[in-house]
């Protein structure tokens, strides 16, 4: 059965994932709260960067994760428990400069302070340089 209107509705929200309903209600009304305040950090000054994140994980209060919905590739992103803002806005402002270093990034540990870990993807390394071949007559 269709609902009416259901057709023009679009949903901009990400997946949470890292809670479920076998966890206690208190655990997961202090998981939301952590996600309801990300949200309202991101989007505090007007940039709406929630709209760019497509997933969510609150399994650790002390190391919110996003995954960012990147048309150059997904990146999952280490926000610690505070300053989601600021963290954020460091990931925004470094990307580009990372991927030039490390081309595909995979992930963003940006939890501690004067310190940001990037990890490389590594699932499709650049192929080997070609291997000197041995001289036709030489033994192998």
């Amino acid at each position: 059965m269709d609902l009416p209107g259901a057709a023009a509705r679009k949903y901009s929200f990400p997946v949470i994932v890292g809670m479920g309903s076998a966890e206690p209600l208190s655990t997961r009304a202090a998981r939301m709260k952590i996600y309801s305040q990300l949200i309202r950090d991101l989007d505090s000054s007007g940039a709406q960067y929630s709209q760019g994140i497509s997933e969510v994980d609150l399994s650790d209060p002390d190391d919110v994760k996003i995954t960012t919905s990147d048309p150059d590739g997904a990146v999952l992103v280490h926000l610690g428990s505070s300053d989601y803002l600021e963290r954020f806005k460091t990931y925004v402002a470094h990307l580009q400069e990372w991927r030039q270093q490390v081309q595909k990034v995979r992930s963003v540990d940006l939890r501690y302070d004067q310190q940001v870990i990037v990890n490389p993807d590594e699932s499709n390394p650049p192929p080997p340089k070609s291997a000197a071949k041995p001289k036709r007559g030489a033994r192998r």
